[in-house]
């Protein structure tokens, strides 16, 4: 009786590198964020010109100045009743022909020519965050200001009285526009009386 024969082949298999498994690494990049603020101080001049109440005759020429310690590059901008009269050397007013505008190295005059009555009220003068107003009054020539004058009557301002007697004192105002009123007052200064216009 013949026995089977069983044969075994054994086959050698080339080992892959590429299959071994390796730990996987995710490297994530880190991002820095840097914020950084800016503060702008805004430079604001100091005046040198005063606020002032003009009173210009009917016809005459208006001028108002504003000047400034240190302009430093900015400009002045002029306004009446919340409109803009001119910025720098432009005028925007429809009659801009009676309105002119002088610059200088701190500051500027605004002129208006040939005074109106309209022309009365209140004129700003901006620079940055200041600002610096002017009244305007605006009178009839015949109402210009003239200064008093007054005469003692009698001329010598000499009254005599006898002691126990009652004293007149009494004087004329013979020029002097607007009216005006009229107290007596002792050489000390002190007040005797107080009238009401002497018209």
């Amino acid at each position: 009786m013949k026995m089977p024969i069983f044969m075994v082949f054994i086959h050698s298999v080339p080992f892959l590198e590429g299959c071994k498994s390796k730990p996987s690494t995710t490297t994530t990049p880190s991002t820095t964020t840097t914020t950084r603020t800016t503060t702008t101080t805004v430079y604001s001049p100091t005046f040198a010109s005063d606020p002032r109440k003009f009173v210009v005759n009917e016809g005459n020429n208006i001028t108002l100045p504003c000047y400034v310690d240190d302009l430093g590059g900015l400009q002045i901008i002029w306004e009446r009743a919340n409109k803009t009269l001119a910025v720098g050397d432009t005028v925007y007013q429809e009659d801009g022909n009676r309105v002119h505008v002088q610059n200088r190295e701190n500051g500027s005059t605004i002129v208006i020519r040939e005074a109106e009555e309209k022309d009365a009220g209140e004129y700003v003068c901006k620079v940055a965050d200041v600002e610096l107003k002017h009244t305007v009054q605006i009178i009839e020539p015949s109402s210009a200001p003239v200064r008093p004058e007054v005469e003692p009557d009698p001329k010598s301002g000499v009254v005599t009285v006898k002691e126990g007697e009652p004293a007149t004192l009494s004087c004329k105002v013979t020029r002097g526009n607007p009216e005006m009123a009229i107290n007596w007052e002792l050489e000390s200064g002190y007040p005797i009386f107080w009238f009401g216009l002497s018209n």
